[in-house]
């Protein structure tokens, strides 16, 4: 169970967003640029911390302002995974995802190599991040961002990059995560027809509030993004 109850100013935008979600599944974020999707995946994954609230995920506190708690980002376990991709550049694709396995020194709970299997990158652990293609970047980044989870899983706009048939290829990879390795994942995106093929629930964003929650089916019809 992720829950939140969150508020946070930049500027001249205010967020401002409460919800709970079970906790399973793929769970997708959507609505505009600029809506706030992004902050609020930040403060739920420790990146920044909300102004005033309370976060917490399978009863642990990640965030409380009254209570003076703010768990840095290595101690909550999201996975997280940028549209940049991120990996490091001076790392082989071996490292890349050894150093997710052990960050904040939590230990390795998925085999590496089976996973590098999975992916499909297998044969190219020894390799540097700037030989990959594009696609092979964004496997070795979604596998890097499983292997540092223990909680759950963001993912901000990971197929934004990706032509059509690689942005494809990789929906059938994401889909497979909550079932094969039992972590649930918060998906962000604009694209109504990614939150069609892969959510099993979500809630929509504008303007810094949630406006909605449910199956996609029931509420994308009624949002413009």
């Amino acid at each position: 169970m992720l829950s939140f109850d969150v508020r946070k100013r930049l500027d001249k935008f205010s967020l401002d967003m409460r919800l709970e979600l079970d906790g399973v599944g793929i769970t997708a974020v959507f609505g505009p640029s600029g809506a706030g999707k992004t902050t609020l995946a930040r403060l739920l994954a420790g990146l920044a911390a909300p102004d005033e609230g309370h976060i917490e995920f399978d009863g642990e506190i990640f965030f409380d302002g009254r209570l003076g708690i703010d768990l840095p980002p290595e101690r909550r376990g999201v996975g997280y995974m940028f549209q940049e991709h991120r990996l490091f550049p001076h790392m082989s694709v071996y490292q890349n995802l050894n150093f997710g396995s052990f960050a904040g020194g939590r230990r390795l709970n998925i085999d590496l190599r089976e996973l590098a299997e999975f992916f499909g990158i297998a044969g190219l652990l020894k390799r540097s991040p700037a030989s990959l293609s594009g696609g092979e970047s964004q496997r070795a980044a979604l596998a890097r961002a499983i292997l540092s989870a223990t909680s759950f899983i963001v993912m901000d706009e990971p197929l934004s990059s990706l032509d059509e048939r690689r942005r494809w290829d990789l929906v059938a990879y994401i889909a497979e995560i909550p079932r094969r390795f039992h972590v649930p994942v918060l998906y962000i995106t604009h694209s109504r027809e990614e939150v069609m093929r892969l959510a099993d629930r979500a809630f929509t964003v504008e303007a810094g509030r949630i406006t909605g929650y449910g199956r996609p089916e029931e509420i994308l019809p009624t949002v413009v993004a």
